[in-house]
C-alpha cells in the first residue's frame, strides 16, 4: 500500500515515503517543514561532531556519552590543577650483547653503513641475527 501525504494525500514516492511524511509540493512543504536541531559536541584533539538533536542524542548527553576526554581537569581556586597521580616504570634498555656489538663497530669503523653491516651480517655471520635497531644501536652506543 502506498503512503499519502498527509497534508494533501498526494501519493508519496517509495524513497520520500521511508523519509517524510509529507510531499513537496509548496503548501505541504510549508505546512509540515521543522528545521533540524543541531548540537555541535566538542572533540579533544580533532573536529567536533555534529548530531542531529533528538531524544537519544538528549539523552546520551545527558548520560556522558559524548565525553571523549577520559581524564577531567577541574579548576581550583588557588589556580592549581588535579593531576591524575600515573606511575610509569622506567624504562630499561635490553643488555648489550658484546659479540655483537663489537662486529658493528669493527664494520663502521671500516665505513660500512647500517645497510651494509646487515647486508654483511646476513652473508658472513647469520648467527648473529642482527636487527636494524641493534645496529644502529651498537652504533651509536657507547665502544665496547
Amino acid at each position: 500500500m502506498a503512503k499519502l501525504c498527509v497534508t494533501c494525500g498526494a501519493r508519496l514516492s517509495k524513497d520520500r515515503a521511508e523519509v517524510k511524511d509529507y510531499c513537496t509540493a509548496q503548501a505541504c512543504f510549508a505546512a509540515n517543514y521543522r528545521p533540524l536541531r543541531l548540537v555541535e559536541i566538542g572533540q579533544t584533539k580533532t573536529n567536533a561532531e555534529i548530531e542531529i538533536l533528538d531524544d537519544r542524542v538528549q539523552r546520551d548527553l545527558a548520560e556522558g556519552r559524548y565525553r571523549r576526554d577520559p581524564i577531567v581537569v577541574t579548576r581550583q581556586a588557588s589556580r592549581t590543577f588535579e593531576r591524575p597521580k600515573v606511575t610509569f616504570k622506567p624504562f630499561t634498555a635490553p643488555p648489550v650483547d658484546a659479540v655483537k656489538a663489537r662486529y658493528v663497530q669493527s664494520l663502521q669503523a671500516q665505513g660500512c653503513t647500517v645497510e651494509d653491516i646487515l647486508g654483511r651480517a646476513k652473508r658472513d655471520a647469520p648467527r648473529l641475527r642482527l636487527t636494524r635497531t641493534e645496529v644502529v644501536r651498537y652504533m651509536t652506543g657507547r665502544r665496547i
